[in-house]
């Protein structure tokens, strides 16, 4: 690492790294947070950077850290806060992958399930939070992506079409993955088709929109949004159901802890001026139950196949059961 930077950082003499640590959050991408120190113009320097590595045997593939890189570059300096990216290296025989890498943003990762004396555990705090987290999710709703270049992603061709990629994709996923059929996922599947919903306008959706994805700052502010691994040129109603399913709310009845969901989607509507279709809505939630479904089906399929030898994979068995009785109650079979 230090070998690269040092060929990328013209002036840098002395470039060391330190505090080298993989992060433990998420089950695709590895990431790597580092502190670099080096002299320049006579002058001690330090700087906290991030690498981010692509999976070589990802439950679900294909995997490309280039739109990842090229949309932190696209948005950053824009109203939606990310942090700033550096480089894009394809390279594998650096680092064993192709990864970039991007600047360290302070602060915390809000979790409900974090011990107590976080920010997520002061109510005035996820006030804050919950203010912010439509604040970001507006600007990013109506960002103007077309000027911002992001034609690396793929276009709709239809008001439809987002969502019928979507279905036909997390199909193909749960249906290479699984032992044995699932019912509920069938008939999910069924239901889905026959109300697929049509897209008001394009934007850019973010695909994993929710707490846990994003760093708080001291000032009561998101510093930074991550893990853009899922982005896409879409229906906003997307990342509203997303938001919106019941597995991001514990046991608070609330969207991701923080709000009522009439709430937040009135709040939404006021702050971004896209009118939100409940229907709609409803559609993505019922999909993301089963796109996570799918996911976690994959990713119990690459440890039990051992392509990947995660033990946290293991328990994704259980979790899955609870999101099929999630889904079937929120269809009312």
């Amino acid at each position: 690492m230090a070998s690269y930077l040092g060929a990328r950082m013209p002036g840098a003499h002395g470039i060391a790294i330190s505090g080298l640590t993989k992060a433990t959050e998420g089950l695709s991408y590895e990431t790597y947070i580092f502190e670099v120190s080096w002299t320049e113009g006579g002058q001690p320097r330090r700087q906290g950077l991030v690498a981010r590595l692509q999976p070589l045997h990802g439950p679900v593939p294909p995997y490309d850290v280039g739109p990842q890189f090229r949309i932190l570059k696209a948005l950053h300096g824009t109203d939606v806060p990310v942090p700033r990216p550096y480089w894009l290296e394809r390279d594998d025989s650096i680092l064993g992958a192709p990864f970039f890498i991007m600047e360290k943003v302070e602060g915390e990762i809000p979790l409900p399930w974090k011990s107590a004396g976080t920010s997520y555990n002061d109510p005035a705090q996820r006030e804050l939070m919950a203010r912010e987290i439509v604040r970001v999710l507006a600007a990013l709703h109506t960002v103007d992506w077309k000027a911002l270049g992001v034609d690396f992603l793929p276009r709709s061709v239809s008001p439809t079409d987002y969502a019928w990629r979507e279905v036909r994709r997390w199909e193909a996923v749960q249906r290479e993955n699984e032992y044995l059929a699932e019912p509920v996922i069938a008939e999910a599947m069924g239901w889905l088709k026959a109300r697929v919903p049509s897209a008001s306008r394009t934007t850019i959706v973010h695909g994993d929109y929710r707490l846990g994805n994003f760093i708080w700052s001291k000032n009561g502010r998101i510093a930074a949004f991550l893990d853009w691994e899922m982005v896409a040129l879409g229906d906003p109603m997307s990342d509203l159901g997303w938001m919106c399913m019941k597995c991001f709310q514990g046991h608070t009845g609330k969207v991701n802890g923080l709000m009522d969901r009439e709430e937040f989607l009135r709040s939404y509507q006021a702050t971004s001026g896209i009118p939100v279709d409940p229907e709609a809505v409803l559609w993505w939630e019922v999909f993301g139950y089963v796109k996570l479904v799918a996911i976690l089906t994959a990713g119990l399929r690459a440890y039990m196949d051992g392509r990947r030898d995660d033990v946290r994979l293991a328990i994704f068995e259980f979790d899955t059961l609870s999101h099929l009785d999630i889904l079937a109650r929120t269809l009312g079979f």
